[in-house]
């Protein structure tokens, strides 16, 4: 990784991938003149993304966002449960030699 990479605030971060978006490049390219790593440059670039994404679910209101967040801990709560389940079977079918 470039040492200059390990630097960078927030703020600059955000400016590079606003650059990035204006000037038109090709990641490829945009990274090699500015000496970003690609494979960084791509996580800031997709975190900014779901950022924004996040900001629009919050425009609607804090309600929905808080709703949504319920949900993915619902569907998590359910996941968790399942490979509870799972592994037992498993030891199950293991303890049985089936």
């Amino acid at each position: 990784m470039n040492t200059k990479q390990m630097g960078f605030t927030a703020e600059q971060r955000f400016e590079i991938v606003i650059n990035f978006f204006h000037s038109g490049l090709p990641v490829t390219e945009f990274c090699s003149q500015y000496k970003l790593d690609e494979g960084k440059f791509l996580e800031w670039k997709n975190r900014f993304l779901k950022g924004g994404r996040d900001a629009f679910y919050f425009e609607t209101g804090p309600e929905r966002y808080i709703q949504r967040i319920r949900r993915l801990e619902v569907k998590i709560e359910r996941l968790e449960l399942d490979n509870i389940s799972l592994r037992a079977m498993l030891r199950f079918i293991k303890d049985k030699g089936i």
